[in-house]
This record gives C-alpha cells, sequence and structure tokens, in this order.
C-alpha cells in the first residue's frame, strides 16, 4: 500500500505549521527590564488551574479532529490498514505499520 503523503508534502507541512510560530518569535520585541524582575515564588505552582484547562482544551480539540476524519474515512469502506496508517501519522509512527 503507498504511503498517504510523499516527502513534498510532508515538508510543506512542516514548513506551514511550524514557520509562522518561528517567525513571531523571532521578530518579538526585547524586553530589557526582564532581568529587573524579581523571581517568581517558590511555593507558587507550576500547574495552575488555567495550564491545566488549556491543556484538556487542546486535547479535546485534537481528539474530536482525529475522531471525525476517522469515522469520515470508516464510512467510505476503506481498509483498516489504511485507517491505522493514517491514524498513526500523527504519532510520527507511519514507519512501525
Amino acid at each position: 500500500m503507498p504511503n498517504p503523503l510523499n516527502a513534498m508534502q510532508i515538508l510543506w507541512i512542516n514548513i506551514i505549521m511550524d514557520g509562522p510560530p518561528a517567525q513571531s518569535l523571532g521578530v518579538e520585541p526585547v524586553d530589557k527590564d526582564v532581568l529587573k524582575q524579581p523571581p517568581r515564588n517558590v511555593r507558587e505552582p507550576m500547574i495552575t488551574k488555567w495550564v491545566i484547562s488549556n491543556v484538556l482544551l487542546s486535547a479535546a480539540i485534537i481528539i474530536t479532529g482525529t475522531m471525525w476524519v476517522f469515522i469520515r474515512e470508516v464510512g467510505y469502506n476503506t481498509q483498516y490498514t489504511f485507517l491505522r496508517k493514517i491514524m498513526n501519522m500523527n504519532s510520527g509512527s507511519v514507519e512501525k505499520i
């Protein structure tokens, strides 16, 4: 069974997904007073309720999108080996199939 994406398509996706965030971080203005700020409190938790809620929201969005693609493709009577290959592309383990 052929691979669902060729090397050029994977590279293009990588450029599109990684380029804009890297560009925005590269042109971020310099904060000259960053060293003058006091350190954070040692007793302050690193993982706050806000961080946990953002992680759970991101996970829900990713799971919903992945399941939508999977259910949509199952409807076309696609072979399960092909579906496994598509779903494993997200984790970078296409070679394991």
